[in-house]
C-alpha cells in the first residue's frame, strides 16, 4: 500500500507568513481595532473598502385628479373640456396619465422615472449657524452651535432624465404642468378628502439608496418629502440631437431632506406592501448569471452580518 509523505511544516511558518503581511500592512480583519487602538504606519483594508456603487431613486406618486373614480378609462368631469388631456388618453397614453395618480392603481411609485434617469440625486450638506453673544468690555465674543435645520429645509435640486421617441417622460411632465394651471385658477379640484384632512395631493416623496458591490447591501438612504417638478423641458425641441438622445435636466423642489431615520425604511416597506410577490434573487444560481427578469416591487430586509455583527439592510425585489 503507498504512502503518501508530507513535508513538515514548521511550527512558526504560519507566524512568519502573518508577520511579513502585517510588515506590509494587511491584517487579518479580526485584528483591526479602529475603536480602541492606533495603527500608526497605515493599512491595506480590502474588507471594508467600499468598491462599486449604485444609486436607486424611486418616486412615490402623486394623486392627481385626472380619472373619474380613479377609473383609468373615465377622464374627471372637470378634464372633459381638455383637448390636451382627452387627446392623450384617446392615444393609447393612459397607462402614463396612471402614473400620476395613485387612486387609479394603487401601485405606489412611477417606476418609468425611476427607469428613464441618468443622473444622480445630490442632497444638501448639513450645516449648523453660530450664536452670537455680546461682546465684553474687551471687544471679546463666545459662540455656540445653533441647530442645523435649516439644511434639511426648501432644497432645490435637479435630475435628468432620458426620453424614448414616443416621449412618455415628457408627456408624464406636460401633464403634469397643466394640471398644476388648471389647479391655479380653480378649474379643477382634488379628489374627495384631501381637502378636509388638509393633505397635499399633487406633491411626491423621493427615496433614495446607494447600494455596495453586491448589489443589496444598502450604504445610505435618505428622503426628499414634499417634492414637485417646476418646469417642462420645451426648449430641448428646439434642436434635437443627432444622435437620438433625449434627455431632460428637470428642476425640482423638495420641502424637507432627511437621511439615515429608520422610519424612511418602515415607509418604504409600508409602501412595498400593498404589492405581493415573489422575492428575486440577483444571481441566477441554476443558469449560472445574472438574473435579468424585470422586478415588480422593491422593499427592504435587515441583515446581521456574522463577521462584523452589524446589522444592515438590504434592497431586494419581488417579481
Amino acid at each position: 500500500m503507498a504512502t503518501t509523505t508530507t513535508r513538515p511544516t514548521a511550527p512558526d511558518d504560519n507566524d512568519d507568513i502573518r508577520r511579513d503581511l502585517k510588515i506590509a500592512g494587511i491584517y487579518d480583519r479580526n485584528k483591526m481595532d479602529w475603536l480602541n487602538k492606533f495603527h500608526r504606519f497605515g493599512l491595506i483594508d480590502p474588507y471594508n473598502r467600499l468598491y462599486n456603487t449604485r444609486e436607486y431613486l424611486f418616486f412615490t406618486k402623486p394623486d392627481l385628479h385626472i380619472f373619474q373614480n380613479g377609473n383609468s378609462g373615465i377622464l374627471n368631469p372637470e378634464l372633459a373640456n381638455s383637448s390636451f388631456f382627452v387627446d392623450l388618453l384617446a392615444r393609447g397614453y393612459g397607462p402614463i396619465l396612471s402614473q400620476l395618480q395613485y387612486s387609479s392603481s394603487k401601485y405606489p411609485f412611477m417606476n418609468i422615472l425611476s427607469n428613464t434617469k441618468v443622473s444622480n440625486l445630490d442632497l444638501p450638506g448639513i450645516s449648523a449657524d453660530d450664536l452670537e453673544t455680546s461682546a465684553n468690555l474687551y471687544g471679546t465674543r463666545l459662540y455656540y452651535r445653533k441647530n442645523s435645520n435649516i439644511s434639511d429645509e426648501n432644497y432645490d435640486f435637479s435630475l435628468e432624465f432620458e426620453d424614448t421617441k414616443h416621449l412618455e417622460v415628457y408627456y408624464l411632465l406636460k401633464a403634469y404642468d397643466e394640471y398644476q394651471r388648471k389647479k391655479y385658477f380653480g378649474s379643477i379640484t382634488p379628489p374627495a378628502g384631501y381637502t378636509l384632512n388638509k393633505k397635499l395631493h399633487d406633491k411626491i416623496s423621493i427615496f433614495k439608496f446607494i447600494v455596495g458591490d453586491d448589489g443589496t447591501t444598502i450604504i445610505y438612504f435618505a428622503k426628499l418629502h414634499g417634492c414637485y417638478t417646476k418646469n417642462v423641458p420645451r426648449d430641448v425641441f428646439s434642436e434635437l440631437p443627432i444622435d437620438g438622445q433625449i434627455r431632460y435636466n428637470i428642476q425640482w423642489k423638495a420641502d424637507f431632506v432627511e437621511d439615515l431615520e429608520p422610519v424612511i425604511l418602515a415607509e418604504f416597506n409600508d409602501l412595498a406592501r400593498v404589492i405581493s410577490g415573489n422575492t428575486m434573487p440577483i444571481y441566477d444560481n441554476v443558469n449560472k448569471h445574472i438574473n435579468y427578469k424585470w422586478a415588480t416591487i422593491p422593499y427592504i430586509q435587515p441583515y446581521t452580518s456574522q463577521v462584523t455583527k452589524y446589522t444592515t439592510y438590504k434592497l431586494k425585489w419581488k417579481g
